[in-house]
């Protein structure tokens, strides 16, 4: 009997600490749309491309654009602010769900989360990645 309570004790207290969060799944944009889309509608998901040049329509409270990579394309759309790196041709990862357009015309991404690489902070700068020197040595 006192075995039971413990174990119902210990199950109560390691429930409190499970994390319920749905999650996330990460993918390519271009294996993403190689899988049937209705599958992950309503998903929690973190898709990598690149912006489509052009793409980006900044509005009054939305702001959309195409995530791009190996010539397949998915529309995106974010409220509120970007990231001050987000622009043509930037690498990104957008986390959000997708949903079916009103119109039945395909899929757009609902994001909530967007970061904007930035390959000058990693390439071509003096200690950088790929620039071949050494990083920087402090004393």
């Amino acid at each position: 009997m006192i075995r039971r309570g413990v174990l119902l004790l210990v199950l109560a207290i390691g429930c409190d600490r499970v994390d319920l969060a749905p999650p996330v799944t990460y993918k390519m944009v271009d294996e993403l749309l190689a899988t049937d889309l209705a599958r992950w509608k309503g998903r929690s998901l973190r898709v990598h491309g690149y912006v489509k040049p052009g793409s980006i329509v900044l509005g009054a409270e939305e702001r959309t654009f195409i995530i791009q990579k190996g010539g397949k394309e998915l529309a995106a759309a974010i409220q509120g602010p970007v990231p001050d790196t987000f622009k043509d041709g930037m690498e990104v990862i957008a986390t959000g769900q997708l949903f079916e357009r009103v119109d039945r015309s395909g899929y757009r991404l609902g994001v909530t989360e967007l970061s904007a690489k930035c390959p000058s902070t990693y390439e071509g700068v003096p200690g950088g990645r790929g620039s071949g020197s050494a990083p920087p040595r402090f004393q």
